[in-house]
């Protein structure tokens, strides 16, 4: 695969193990010197749009809000955009070559921001969290809301006192969001896959459950159910593919029903995943404890 795009299945962040398992040193590099990619600290890179987005807070003294806001916060997205998210205060006017560059957001007050080394203006992490949770599709926002919790830059408390004082609009979602999220989640994929689970009713699954010397995406405990996101950026080579196969099939041994998607699959037809999982559901009665 190439850098870029193990960098959006990624969700816009990845760490340098992961790009070079996957693409190799020297695919890394031409990804730099092309600007595929960029590199965000050491061992971290990301999408180009990270530093488009600083470039247009300082040029439109602008706050980087959502999704963009996000990433810089090294939190990982569905869907990294295209244009940076942007707040400026009502009454701003932009030309046409400025509204192109970014998807503008309109406010009456400057709200919770930071300024950082390079003098761009950034929501706060927490301010950025109920942002997302209130303003994306339930699937993206448990993906951000994961990644959140995970980097420990906010708490599930935090959240739903924060989204509680927020504007009514988005507020239910946002609650339902925070409730659901989980540290444990590995990635976007494996957050999408559990937001099409949480539909399912009867299906009750937990990320990153251990079983055994395994560790698996997601499992129902009561039914013994296992359900893989099985991604290309996970499995570099014959030996990761064989130790898969082993160990599904030690899974099985064991009583465990395991299912597994692709990352097309969920990202792309959750009605295929979601009939999937009923289907399973009929296979898979609720065990005795």
């Amino acid at each position: 695969m190439r850098p870029l795009e193990v960098m959006r299945e990624c969700g816009g962040v990845a760490d340098t193990a992961v790009l070079r398992a996957r693409c190799g040193k020297k695919a890394i590099k031409r990804a730099l010197d092309s600007g595929d990619i960029i590199r965000l600290r050491r061992g971290v890179y990301g999408l180009p749009g990270i530093a488009e987005a600083q470039l247009r807070s300082i040029e439109l003294s602008a706050t980087i809000i959502g999704p963009s806001a996000a990433l810089i916060w090294e939190w990982k997205l569905k869907r990294p955009p295209g244009r940076p998210h942007v707040a400026l205060l009502k009454g701003r006017t932009l030309t046409p070559r400025q509204r192109a560059q970014i998807v503008p957001h309109w406010w009456s007050s400057q709200g919770d921001v930071l300024v950082n080394a390079q003098g761009a203006r950034i929501q706060t992490p927490l301010a950025t969290a109920v942002h997302c949770l209130r303003t994306m599709p339930f699937d993206e926002a448990l993906a951000v809301a994961d990644s959140a919790l995970r980097s420990g830059r906010v708490t599930r408390d935090d959240l739903l006192v924060a989204i509680a004082a927020a504007p009514r609009i988005g507020r239910g979602q946002a609650e339902a969001v925070a409730r659901a999220a989980d540290g444990r989640a590995a990635n976007p994929f494996e957050s999408c896959l559990r937001a099409i689970c949480l539909d399912i009713r009867g299906l009750d699954v937990e990320p990153q459950v251990q079983i055994g010397p395994h560790r698996v995406d997601l499992a129902d405990r009561r039914r013994r159910i296992v359900i893989e996101a099985e991604s290309r950026t996970w499995h570099a080579g014959p030996d990761e593919h064989n130790a898969d196969i082993r160990r599904y099939t030690t899974l099985v041994r064991e009583g465990w029903l395991v299912i597994r998607f692709s990352y097309d699959d969920v990202m792309h037809d959750p009605a295929y995943v979601a009939e999937a999982l009923l289907d399973v559901l009929r296979l898979a009665p609720v065990r005795a404890a």
